[in-house]
């Protein structure tokens, strides 16, 4: 603390130790408030530019979220796909047996009514029906 003899003697221009002591607190004063104020706007900085980056981040699993919905749903319509094709196919199935089974049941009903004429005709029948003739695919 400075007394009246150190305010006297800077008046006329010496620098007595207690003044030079209270020059140099109240400099190191000065600098530790600009360098609070520096470090304090340092700390507002990085804290507005991690909240960006959080924001930022925050915007990328959302578009992450979306995408992971949309392959799922992209995923469950493909099965959906794959069990109709499976039902399709086995309709295909069905239909071409059931074909192959009306013509077989054609070519019979077709040779029994050839018999019928021929008896009714009284022609002779022939000798056997071998059904070479037909021809049935099975798949």
């Amino acid at each position: 603390m400075l007394k009246a003899r150190d305010n006297a003697a800077a008046s006329i221009g010496v620098k007595t130790e207690a003044w030079r002591r209270a020059e140099a607190v109240a400099s190191a004063n000065a600098h530790g408030a600009a360098r609070h104020a520096r470090s304090k706007q340092a700390a507002l900085s990085r804290t507005r530019a991690a909240k960006k980056a959080a924001a930022l981040v925050a915007d990328r699993q959302r578009a992450v979220e979306r995408q992971e919905q949309q392959l799922r749903s992209r995923a469950q319509d493909m099965d959906q796909r794959t069990r109709n094709l499976d039902g399709l196919g086995n309709r295909l199935r069905e239909a071409e047996h059931k074909a192959a089974l009306l013509a077989a049941e054609k070519a019979d009903l077709e040779h029994r009514l050839e018999l019928l004429e021929r008896s009714l005709n009284n022609e002779k029948p022939p000798t056997r029906w071998t059904g070479d003739d037909l021809e049935l695919t099975l798949t």
